[in-house]
């Protein structure tokens, strides 16, 4: 049976806040979830870095507001790699350098894709969905993760593949007032949207057994 959730949406170099999020689209990037202890402050980063990264950055650390953050997630592509996702320059930019880490890395089984910046093929690895403590290969390397508030820790991060999420609506109004207010810079505001999916089911990611501690 169909389900419909209504998430803030935290599409390509956007951030944003809320109990619920979603990170769809994730073919090279990197969902980072800050949990803090009334919601979570995600951002959805591209690979590399550029001088726009720091402007979403400090987006999100002004979204913390010098609140605690308790744990800090990174799950995504190449996630580690100083050319991708560099943990220490993330933890860095949040404010969140001593604060308990946990990081996947959605990278599995060979893939060639073409790197939409550079335009250069790059060899990608798929992520395998576990069943248990089993993983099995999972033909895709095109993602949506979902993180989910359930305290100070231990959120609920899933994942579903993007062939399988549609959205179906998503709050125009507030990208207008964005740009608007902002310009270019605007854009980096995620904005709530309805996500269907085909059931409720989603690949859960266990913070002991999917995620590796670095801090």
């Amino acid at each position: 049976m169909p389900v419909t959730r209504t998430v803030m949406s935290i599409h390509d170099d956007q951030t944003g806040e809320g109990t619920a999020l979603a990170f769809p689209t994730m073919s090279t990037c990197s969902a980072i979830i800050c949990v803090l202890a009334d919601r979570l402050v995600g951002v959805h980063k591209t690979q590399g870095w550029r001088g726009t990264t720091n402007t979403l950055f400090a987006r999100a650390v002004k979204l913390i507001g010098g609140d605690r953050v308790y744990e800090l997630y990174i799950a995504g592509w190449n996630v580690g790699s100083e050319e991708c996702h560099d943990i220490s320059q993330i933890q860095n930019a949040l404010g969140c350098a001593d604060v308990a880490t946990f990081v996947l890395d959605y990278h599995n089984a060979d893939v060639i894709i073409k790197n939409k910046h550079s335009g250069n093929l790059v060899n990608q690895q798929a992520f395998q969905a576990r069943k248990g403590k089993v993983f099995t290969p999972s033909p895709t390397s095109d993602l949506c993760t979902f993180a989910f508030h359930t305290g100070k820790r231990n959120p609920t991060i899933g994942i579903k593949r993007s062939s399988k999420v549609n959205i179906t609506s998503r709050d125009h109004d507030a990208m207008d007032e964005n740009y608007e207010r902002e310009g270019r810079d605007g854009m980096m505001i995620a904005v709530t949207e309805d996500i269907q999916t085909p059931s409720d089911h989603l690949h859960v990611q266990d913070k002991y057994l999917d995620f590796t501690r670095v801090v």
